[in-house]
């Protein structure tokens, strides 16, 4: 299994795309949930924050020729260059996911895929673009996970990429003439 720097290595292109994603669909979710908060499950909430995770994604990398975007028993997963297989999820603060009870989800999780091109090539890694809660229900902190057998490898918090805004600030508009 390849280091978290090595990985981290091929990823940087994608990781400003992943933190705009995180950031921006938590808050997009939970602004469309919070009128019916009341009366969603919790289930609900993770998984309207997880499918606007999904959607940002698609918009802003899925025209990348290094991404392919397969659709595997309803679930998104992300293809990043021929080496990483990546599921968006919600994860607790030690980065650890919670799994469907599934034999695919279990075989994501314990890195057991297939390895059709034999032992010449890598195996494809299995990582996890992960959101955790923070005090405030708007704000996550993003995350990528690489998970094991025991719960996960290593996890990495996604830095802000230099140059986003943190807060807008529209300019004042100019005198209309008489």
């Amino acid at each position: 299994m390849p280091d978290q720097d090595e990985v981290l290595k091929y990823l940087a292109p994608l990781l400003p795309a992943f933190y705009r994603a995180v950031t921006r669909g938590a808050k997009d979710a939970f602004d469309y949930d919070a009128p019916r908060m009341h009366i969603l499950r919790p289930v609900s909430r993770r998984n309207n924050t997880r499918d606007t995770i999904v959607d940002l994604l698609r918009e802003e990398i899925g025209a990348r020729p290094d991404v392919v975007i397969k659709e595997i028993n309803q679930t998104t997963i992300f293809g990043a260059l021929g080496r990483f297989d990546i599921k968006v999820k919600k994860a607790d603060e030690h980065g650890i996911v919670e799994l469907a009870d599934t034999q695919a989800s279990l075989d994501f999780q314990c890195q057991n895929g297939p390895s059709m091109l034999g032992d010449d090539f890598p195996p494809i890694l299995n990582l996890y673009l992960a959101a955790i809660d923070t005090a405030n229900p708007r704000e996550v902190t993003p995350v990528v996970v690489c998970p094991n057998a025991d719960g996960i490898e290593w996890m990495h918090e996604i830095a802000r990429p230099a140059g986003d805004l943190v807060v807008e600030i529209t300019p004042p508009t100019p005198p209309i003439p008489l």
